[in-house]
């Protein structure tokens, strides 16, 4: 029930079987109910890949999400988007190599290498533009350590070079890690990117 003025205005919390609250500056009241908490194998499952998402995009939330998903949504956040796409696209289980790192329009390329060598992962991606792509476009070199949950992010390369390093720090285990290439028309006010393209980390 949507209580938009008088006396529940500022009314929040429980009052005997109602729950009042304001969603999105909308208030309103629903009945109280103990939550169940059911531990089906299928709802576990869903649970742990919520978790695990929730990891990444904690990880990525200023350096990918705000920045290059952020700009091209309406009437909902970036991070609603990126996790409605990835639950999507890993569910039942979470997987890295079917993460949706970025999606767009513009060219993407994949990785023709990714090395770990401490502190730097390495990419390499052919400099050839045979779509819509530029040569200027910036190059998004993401790698995600998914033992850590921490995630580093190099845009300050063009596509023309080629090549780009991650400082991610030394006495990583690449077994535990994740590279993501895609490019965009700006690495700070992005008006195009491409889709992510997953690597692994040898």
């Amino acid at each position: 029930m949507k209580l938009p003025g008088g006396i529940f205005a500022k009314a929040s919390g429980r009052l005997g079987g109602l729950v009042f609250a304001t969603w999105k500056g909308i208030q309103y009241a629903r009945t109280w109910v103990i939550p169940a908490n059911p531990r089906t194998a299928p709802q576990l499952a869903q649970r742990a890949l919520f978790s695990n998402l929730v990891f990444v995009a904690k990880a990525i939330l200023g350096s990918v999400i705000q920045t290059f998903w952020d700009p091209f949504i309406k009437d909902n956040s970036g991070w609603a988007v990126w996790m409605g796409q990835n639950l999507t696209a890993m569910h039942p289980t979470f997987d890295p190599t079917l993460m949706i790192v970025s999606s767009g329009v513009l060219e993407a390329t994949p990785p023709t290498g990714c090395t770990y060598a401490g502190p730097n992962v390495t990419f390499t991606w052919s400099s050839a533009v045979l779509g819509n792509g530029l040569a200027t476009d910036n190059a998004i070199c993401v790698v995600y350590d998914f033992a850590n949950h921490v995630a580093f992010v190099n845009s300050a390369v063009d596509r023309s070079v080629g090549t780009a390093a991650v400082n991610c720090g030394a006495g990583r285990n690449n077994m535990f890690m994740a590279g993501y290439l895609f490019f965009a028309d700006s690495a700070t006010a992005p008006t195009k990117k491409s889709a992510s393209i997953y690597t692994a980390v040898s």
